[in-house]
């Protein structure tokens, strides 16, 4: 897929702060705080502002990395980076610090990046930091952490960090002085794009990918930068929560002037409009600031839709320039965008829920059509198959694009055979599934084992069924409800008075041997269950063993839950924060119900709803997050989620008693 520049640049810049730091003595140079409120004659009444700048540097710098905390009466409020840029690239690109984040935090991260380069002579100004309070309040800055703080010498991704010689501080007091000044205030409809979500997890504030800048046009070098987030407005973010269309709305207090505003964001057809004195608010909507424009070139084609179609199908190819709804994955989603502008020459996308079980001397395949047909209908498939998991050296070819199962026949008796098909439409086939496996039966034997059966150990299941077994976690010792050194036992449990709604699916998934008390006599209902003791459950009772070759770069190799995240992973249901999944954190009620309607979509026993109006019975369903409510409404819609007083708590962390019930239903649904 083709790529913009401006793409390729945010990539090395999220590649680059993955680099751990190593703070070297010898190479170091001198990040300075300046307080320069009463100098800058921009300053407003109640700002107080503090420049940073950089001396000691004798090469080229390719990134420069600045992590300041600040204290006081005041807050974070704008950012003006004295970097140029020339023509459609930036000469440096910024990362801007997220405002919400800044200030519920009180760090402010700044990044600068050059892929050809930044020549740096004696003392350079980088940014100036404005902080807003009342007249007179107090802010101390200071850059204390000096291994978070640095320069890239050499080269971008390879070369030296140069560090700060010293800590540095500064103090400084928000201005009496007073200028005349105008509200500024600018508004963003996302009126084309379906389901905009830029997903919050585990207390991240999400950036939505889009920039506003505002540029005086009678000021040198009065300029006001924001990265717009997902927070509400209400919670010192930009999202209008209020409005059912995503609306965003960025206010400030500026000079007067006449302002050049736009707004960018991969994705995104640039929006710029000059002359805007702010007489009344700005309104912006996405007839203005365009999505579609896959490979940044200003104009949406049918080379963008194709790229689109390709980053759709495959993983790798997607990102923030293809990901329009910005909820973390390049789907359907996002296709709206395109309406039916453009001729679909896709091939199909992979085929869902396939599955395998033996027989004798034959498997039988299962399968759904793929999500994506492509630019036109599936008119068959091919299921590849083979003794050896890296040569599917036989091919059964099925001319009926209407068929959802099929058998291989004339099978060796007592035998494991690897299994993968695709689709095929006009235009070619598709993207193969992930190999599967089934054995065939012995010849006294009347059935065999395939990829959604076998009997777990120390549970229940049958042959050709979906196993369930094990604990919640497996694999350890010890006494610790999520450690996986439980104790079971299909008896009563002493700690379930206040428990009494859940006692039936408690004893019900124990004596199952899905879920273990912590003793012979104590369950710990109330205890808050963790990410991956819940993915090794969802694991167990659905058998899923994808292979997988890549796995979550937090998930730990020698852990316990390390297999079955990472299939997990590879089946689609556990996608976490981009490439960390946070195994140990509490897991909260929201996410839970997200994973398992994943791996109980993928397997074909719930189906998704695009209803989401049987939501409206609960209290708290605003606070339900974009990226989950078509899953959740799926999982009330089956009658799993069932809500308490009248509200879903999509946000509270999910308690061992709550996760058996679940199950519980779960489980009637396998039925």
């Amino acid at each position: 897929m083709k790529k913009s520049v401006m793409a390729i640049w945010i990539a090395v810049v999220m590649m680059v702060s993955l680099l751990p730091p190593v703070w070297a003595a010898e190479n170091q140079a001198d990040f300075i705080l300046e307080d320069v409120t009463e100098s800058d004659l921009t300053t407003l009444e109640g700002e107080s502002k503090i420049k940073v700048s950089l001396d000691g540097i004798q090469e080229k710098v390719y990134q420069i990395q600045i992590v300041l905390t600040f204290t006081g009466n005041v807050r974070y409020k704008s950012i003006v980076c004295h970097a140029n840029t020339e023509g459609e690239v930036p000469k440096v690109l910024n990362v801007l610090p997220n405002g919400a984040e800044a200030n519920a935090t009180g760090i402010v991260r700044i990044s600068m990046i050059n892929l050809d380069g930044m020549d740096l002579e004696g003392l350079t100004d980088l940014v100036t930091l404005t902080f807003e309070g009342e007249p007179g309040a107090d802010v101390r800055v200071s850059l204390e952490d000096l291994t978070a703080t640095y320069c890239m010498i050499g080269d971008v991704i390879s070369g030296e960090k140069v560090y700060p010689k010293e800590n540095a501080v500064v103090e400084a007091k928000a201005s009496d002085t007073s200028h005349e000044s105008v509200q500024t205030s600018v508004k963003f409809r996302l009126d084309d794009v379906t389901d905009f979500a830029a997903v919050q997890q585990d207390g991240a504030y999400a950036s939505t990918g889009i920039t506003l800048t505002l540029t005086a046009e009678n000021i040198p070098n009065y300029v006001f930068c924001t990265d717009l987030n997902n927070i509400p407005l209400s919670k010192g973010g930009h999202r209008d929560a209020t409005q059912t269309i995503p609306t965003f709305q960025v206010d400030n207090i500026l000079i007067k002037d006449t302002y050049t505003v736009s707004l960018q964001g991969l994705g995104y057809i640039s929006y710029q409009v000059s002359g805007v004195s702010f007489d009344e608010p700005l309104v912006i909507t996405t007839s203005q600031f365009i999505p579609g424009d896959v490979d940044g070139d200003g104009a949406v084609t049918q080379q963008d839709f194709e790229s689109f179609l390709e980053a759709e199908q495959d993983a790798e190819l997607s990102s923030l320039a293809t990901d329009f709804n910005r909820d973390g994955v390049t789907d359907k989603f996002d296709r709206e965008v395109f309406g039916d502008r453009f001729e679909n020459t896709a091939k199909p996308g992979v085929c869902l829920a396939f599955s395998a079980q033996g027989g004798s001397r034959k498997i039988s395949v299962k399968w759904e059509k793929p999500e994506q047909e492509g630019g036109s209908a599936v008119n068959g498939y091919r299921i590849y198959y083979g003794t050896d998991q890296n040569n599917l050296d036989k091919v059964l070819t099925i001319e009926d694009g209407a068929a959802v199962s099929a058998e291989i026949t004339g099978l060796s008796a007592n035998m494991l055979y690897y299994l993968a098909m695709s689709a095929v439409n006009d235009q070619g086939e598709g993207e193969r599934t992930e190999i599967i496996s089934a054995k065939t039966a012995s010849n006294n034997n009347t059935g065999g084992t395939g990829s959604g059966g076998g009997t777990s150990s120390g549970g229940i299941g049958g042959t050709g069924g979906a196993g369930i077994g094990g604990g919640i976690s497996g694999g350890n010792t010890g006494g610790n409800p999520q450690s996986g050194g439980e104790n079971n036992t299909a008896a009563g449990f002493s700690d379930l008075v206040g428990y009494e709604w859940a006692a039936d699916a408690i004893l019900q998934l124990n004596q199952a041997g899905i879920i273990k008390g912590i003793s012979a006599s104590e369950f710990a209902p109330g205890e808050q269950i963790k990410r991956c003791d819940f993915i090794l459950i969802l694991t167990r009772m659905l058998n899923i063993e994808d292979v997988f070759t890549e796995n979550f770069v937090d998930v730990p190799t020698d852990s316990y839950y390390y297999d079955a995240v990472g299939s997990a992973k590879a089946a689609g249901v556990a996608q976490g924060d981009g490439s960390y999944f946070m195994p140990e954190d509490s897991i909260t009620r929201q996410d839970l119900i997200i994973l398992a309607y994943r791996a109980f979509l993928n397997r074909g026993y719930i189906e998704e709803t695009d209803d989401l109006s049987v939501l409206d019975q609960f209290a708290d369903r605003e606070a339900v997050s974009d990226y989950a409510r078509a899953g959740m409404a799926s999982m009330v819609s089956q009658g799993v989620i069932q809500g308490s007083d009248g509200n879903v708590n999509p946000l509270g962390n999910a308690t061992r008693a709550e996760v058996a019930v679940m199950c519980a239903r779960l489980l009637a649904l396998m039925n």
